[in-house]
């Protein structure tokens, strides 16, 4: 099984902690091999495109944005938080 818990990233890939999806609220087992299945057959280049490929409920999918799952993809948390409704049922 993969490990779901954390690391700590260097300057170069960013500087951050790297959070395990099973640490982030809401997220179950089912989800969490979803994204994975979805994810090794290419990058996600938006929330709508990964939204569109990965069905899952709003809750854990806010708390993927809260856990800044996104930044790399939108500057800025809040305004995917405004438009989340908008963009699941665009997807």
């Amino acid at each position: 099984m993969v490990n779901f818990g954390f690391r700590i990233e260097n300057r170069h890939e960013g500087g951050g902690i790297r959070l395990g999806f099973c640490l982030v609220a809401g997220m179950r087992d089912a989800d969490i091999a979803a994204i994975l299945a979805v994810r090794d057959q290419g990058a996600f280049h938006s929330l709508l495109d990964f939204c569109a490929r990965v069905p899952l409920r709003r809750d854990p999918l806010e708390s993927l944005l809260l856990c800044g799952a996104f930044d790399a993809l939108h500057e800025h948390r809040r305004g995917l938080l405004w438009r989340l409704d908008e963009t699941l049922a665009k997807a």
